[in-house]
């Protein structure tokens, strides 16, 4: 399709592009006839919340480093903070005094990290689990796995001269080591290991028992030095296996807990690419992996059965989270709806729930739809069984907190046409008080074209923001119509509550295109065309709408400075908004996003087609476990894409598409395993951009100016 050309507001010289990016012809039947801001409109942000929980900050919102564990003090309603970087501080609730205790950085730990926590139930003595990087063996930079031991001095501080090893494990692929520590009621110290990041190989004899790799341990750390096995371990007199195991099978046991009313063990072993499952860890106990993700074979488990293996309790698939963080069985009084319920969270979505593990079947409760959505890297009990949440990209400590709020917000509409935002008669006919908008470069949804409109509440605007992003307002809402061909397949609601926080929600037409069905979790759809089409259940929105990159992706500067026309009139999109009251405030010059029209230069196309697809997650503060940084005001040189990512590997290799690891990335599709081979964008689309794919591989060929060979 032929691509409008766009004139800049401001001084925008320095323009990119982007590939795959084309004017829509929106049909006239979807045209609003009188777009207006100004008019009362019930299109109104709904509530997701069950109404059990909020987030709420602790200790005033005080931001740590990188938070990885919290844990009680035996005997007194004080609390441990355990930092990835080494540091440790004493909490006490009460009067909001925040110790440090220790700074493990020195103590040999280097480039690794502080990864788990405990306290022996004496007081006397504190265990925790740091990394350190091992030397480099074929691009492959393993790490050291170290469980260790401190005396704690009267006031809880640590004797850092009185460290001893306890145990250490080899960790060959530089990831899923050791983790959490916890006491059981046996006094016992159990240890969560990971598989070491060896699993992807999914090759017979699939369990190595002459290792400790995935794991969950159980150690005597009083009847011996550094530690004894006990003796009613499962494998103590089994030939050939290591006496330490308690159970076996896991892939990466980030986070576990005991029930403190019935003892139970209960892990969240982190999935790969299908499923993230809670289990309960009993002795002796053989969870599968790598035969098995979930309960289903692995793909590349060859004669896989799952005889033999004890199935997760509970599961869930990539379509509400992809890496889950392990919880407790709520015992505390603030939250009665709570009672009995394990909370767990996804270190992903940032969403928190709560399942009764005791149900068959049960449909697990969201507890802070339209809160905050951290990165919790673990959930700490307190002595009084109430929970928190650590934000490992915040650094925000969060109590749940009964939402006493939440009756008085209205919940989403059940069908399109009660939601005030459309015609009640005729869906398809959006309410004349909606803002139809476009933007420069679209991001890849497998073919499908959209329809965006705005809904902002009476005498209320986007604000200008210094950044370049347009501020959608409280009660605003961006609306987003996915079609195929003429035939709406899916309306996408994102919205800020009246607290100032996000929600989303997603519609689904019906066969003969006359209303949209809410839906709860993620439904596969077949088009007309035989594709398939993925709508995201509720927690997949907040992949990629990240609050790092500003939640609502495409209302930024970038986005909306171009040409179109309305009602017979071709404007610069962000004049006629600044004209209308759509948009207040100043809007900041910069560099704005151009259609792949041909006419800008192949990088300049490249760049604005990175940010559109990419920038979402792969920037600064998102949490993603990458250099890039693919913004389009990232100089190329500072963006990282002229970088390595391990031996023999660079993200862009001048010339080579085929050793590129931006092209194959882009080229992948389907269920992929591992960590090379993981077709981007992870998640939101099926099939290969071949506009996209085509302009990568044609700036690649053309050598763009990296440095090094």
């Amino acid at each position: 399709m032929k691509l409008r050309a766009a004139r800049r507001v401001g001084a925008a010289a320095l323009v990119v592009a982007a590939a795959g990016a084309c004017t829509e012809v929106v049909p006239p039947e979807l045209v609003p006839t009188k777009p207006s801001t100004q008019a009362a409109s019930r299109c109104v942000v709904g509530e997701r919340s069950v109404g059990l929980a909020r987030l709420e900050p602790w200790l005033g919102g005080r931001p740590f480093v990188l938070p990885v564990e919290l844990v009680s003090v035996p005997g007194s309603s004080e609390l441990y903070l355990a930092e990835m970087y080494g540091k440790i501080y004493r909490i006490d609730p009460a009067s909001g005094a925040v110790r440090p205790v220790a700074d493990l950085a020195g103590t040999n730990m280097n480039e690794g990290g502080l990864r788990g926590l405990a306290v022996h139930p004496s007081g006397a003595r504190a265990f925790v689990v740091v990394e350190r990087p091992a030397v480099e063996t074929d691009g492959v930079v393993p790490i050291e796995s170290e469980l260790r031991s401190y005396a704690l001095g009267a006031d809880g501080t640590f004797d850092l001269a009185s460290e001893q090893l306890v145990l250490r494990v080899h960790i060959p692929n530089g990831a899923h080591g050791m983790d959490t520590l916890r006491f059981g009621p046996d006094g016992k110290l159990y240890v969560s290991v990971g598989d070491g990041g060896t699993g992807s190989d999914h090759v017979p004899p699939y369990y190595d028992p002459t290792k400790l790799l995935g794991t969950v341990l159980r150690l005597d750390v009083d009847a011996g030095i550094p530690y004894a096995i006990p003796s009613d371990n499962p494998f103590v007199n089994v030939a050939g296996m290591r006496g330490e195991v308690y159970a076996y099978g896991f892939r990466n046991p980030w986070k576990f807990s005991f029930d403190r009313a019935t003892g139970d063990l209960w892990a969240g072993d982190v999935g790969e690419t299908r499923t993230e499952e809670v289990d309960r860890v009993m002795k002796g106990g053989n969870y599968g992996w790598p035969v098995l993700e979930g309960v289903e074979c692995h793909p590349d488990a060859p004669g896989c059965s799952a005889a033999g293996t004890i199935a997760p309790v509970f599961s869930y698939t990539h379509a509400m989270g992809s890496a889950i963080t392990g919880g407790f069985i709520y015992r505390g009084t603030r939250l009665p709806a709570l009672a009995g319920k394990y909370v767990y969270a996804d270190f992903q979505s940032g969403i928190l729930w709560a399942v009764d593990l005791g149900v068959p079947g049960a449909v697990p409760a969201h507890l802070n739809k339209g809160e905050v959505r951290p990165m919790v890297a673990a959930i700490g009990e307190g002595a009084d069984g109430e929970l928190f949440a650590l934000d490992w990209r915040g650094g925000v400590v969060y109590t749940l907190a009964p939402d006493g709020d939440a009756a008085e917000r209205p919940p989403f509409a059940s069908r399109l046409s009660e939601t005030g935002c459309f015609d009640a008669a005729d869906p398809k006919q959006p309410s004349p008080t909606l803002v139809p908008y476009d933007v420069n470069v679209e991001l890849w949804s497998d073919g499908l074209r959209k329809q965006r409109f705005l809904a902002l509440p009476e005498s209320t605007s986007l604000d200008a923001m210094p950044d370049g992003t347009l501020a959608l307002p409280k009660g605003g809402l961006a609306i987003k119509t996915f079609l195929d061909g003429t035939t709406p397949i899916e309306t996408r609601f994102l919205g800020r509550q009246g607290d100032g926080e996000w929600v989303g929600a997603s519609y689904v037409w019906n066969a003969d295109g006359t209303d949209a069905v809410l839906v709860d979790e993620a439904k596969e759809l077949t088009l007309a065309s035989g594709h398939t089409w993925t709508v995201p259940g509720p927690g997949q929105c907040f992949f990629c709408h990240q609050a790092s990159a500003g939640v609502s992706l495409g209302l930024v500067r970038e986005q909306f400075d171009l040409e179109n026309t309305r009602d017979d009139t071709t404007e610069n999109q962000l004049a006629r908004f600044a004209r209308t009251a759509v948009v207040h405030g100043d809007v900041p010059t910069g560099p704005a996003l151009d259609p792949s029209d041909g006419s800008a230069p192949v990088e300049a196309r490249v760049r604005s087609y990175l940010h559109a697809n990419c920038s979402g997650c792969h920037r600064p503060g998102t949490g993603i476990f990458s250099a890039l940084d693919l913004r389009v005001d990232t100089s190329l040189t500072d963006s990282g894409l002229c970088g390595s990512c391990g031996k023999d590997c660079r993200f862009v290799t001048p010339g080579s598409p085929s050793t590129s690891r931006l092209s194959n990335r882009m080229h992948s599709r389907g269920p992929t395993h591992g960590y090379t081979d993981t077709q981007m964008p992870p998640i939101a689309t099926r099939y290969v951009d071949p506009v996209g794919t085509n302009l990568i591989d044609e700036w690649v060929r053309s050598g763009p100016p990296c440095a090094g060979p």
